[in-house]
């Protein structure tokens, strides 16, 4: 849990950085690693429940 708290609170200082660095071009980074996810957690199996 400590993890993600941490990883949320430093999101929008590095998508700040992002901005510096890659100006624009840090929408399509941030962009990407969303669909990229999403991809992901879509090839994860689909576990139901089957009553015996």
């Amino acid at each position: 849990m400590i993890p993600a708290r941490i990883a949320q609170a430093l999101a929008p200082w590095l998508f700040g950085i992002c901005l510096d660095m890659f100006g624009i071009k840090a929408l399509w980074l941030s962009s990407t690693i969303g669909l990229g996810a999403t991809l992901v957690l879509f090839t994860i199996p689909l576990v139901t429940n089957r009553q015996r």
